[in-house]
Parts: C-alpha cells; sequence; structure tokens
C-alpha cells in the first residue's frame, strides 16, 4: 500500500480552522493544539503561536504589560506557519 504524506502547510491551515470554529469547545481545541504542535515539532517545522484577535484588548486599552484581553481563552489560538 503506498504512504501518503501532507504537507505541512496543509496541517497548519486546517488545525487553525479549527481552532478558530464557531461552536468548538475549549477542551476539543486544547486537543487540536496538542497534537498539532507534536506533529509540527516533530517535523521540524514549528514556529510558535499567536492568539486569535478576539483575545486582544482593543488597541486603545492594551498597555505595555497586558494586550490580552481579562479572562482570554488560551486555546484560541492560530499556528504560523513554515515559510518556504
Amino acid at each position: 500500500m503506498p504512504r501518503k504524506t501532507i504537507r505541512v502547510t496543509d496541517l497548519v491551515d486546517a488545525a487553525n480552522t479549527i481552532l478558530a470554529a464557531e461552536g468548538s469547545t475549549p477542551e476539543g481545541r486544547a486537543a487540536v493544539a496538542h497534537l498539532v504542535s507534536r506533529l509540527l515539532m516533530d517535523a521540524n517545522a514549528y514556529r510558535g503561536f499567536t492568539y486569535l484577535r478576539s483575545e486582544y484588548l482593543p488597541a486603545d486599552q492594551q498597555t505595555d504589560t497586558n494586550v490580552l484581553r481579562p479572562f482570554y481563552d488560551d486555546t484560541r489560538r492560530r499556528y504560523i506557519k513554515v515559510v518556504s
């Protein structure tokens, strides 16, 4: 049986879509984030993540020490793609 591979960027796109989906649960997002982080690290393609815009304070409320809204959801994230 032939082996099938996927592009790392496709994996990141799929994960980012799932992590931003309306109606997803923090537990589900945490599971996806853990799996994707592990796969990216194993592939030497982990470049970090950033929180979704919804987790940031409006620009006029941000300070030098705090840019995230109170009680932000750390499972609302977007993985950074590998630049080819």
